[in-house]
């Protein structure tokens, strides 16, 4: 039996259904390259979203927090950078949701998205992204 993870799934893809609901959040993901369909629950105390589905090409992206988001030294605290085109292009890509929050407990951001960001969140480690075969 394989065990599936964030990084098997593949571009090409719908994603539909997501839902918040007691710290995880759930969406549908249909993997045309792979032909299965999968459910993904990722934990995170806040998330960003500009729609509920896209179909067609979707990009799943972990990102390394440190090297789009500034941190306060002396605090470990992300914080908006000083140029304003910047702190909009922070906005825009959902980025700001960490603002405040400790680097070292959440590391990384999770994006889903294609023409527009389906799904946007800090997570505090690839572990909790759980990526379940719900169909073959």
């Amino acid at each position: 039996m394989q065990t599936w993870n964030i990084k098997n799934l593949s571009g090409d893809s719908t994603v539909e259904n997501i839902k918040y609901s007691n710290g995880v959040v759930t969406c549908i993901y249909d993997d045309y390259d792979l032909e299965k369909r999968f459910s993904i629950d990722i934990v995170t105390d806040v998330l960003y979203s500009q729609g509920v589905s896209e179909k067609g090409s979707v990009h799943v992206r972990i990102l390394d927090l440190s090297k789009y988001v500034p941190i306060n030294q002396p605090s470990g605290i992300y914080v908006f950078p000083k140029d304003f085109g910047q702190q909009m292009k922070l906005v825009r890509n959902g980025l700001h949701l960490v603002l405040g929050k400790k680097q070292k407990e959440y590391p990384y951001f999770l994006q889903i998205r294609g023409y527009k960001i389906l799904l946007a969140c800090p997570i505090k480690s690839i572990e909790d992204v759980k990526v379940t075969l719900i169909k073959e």
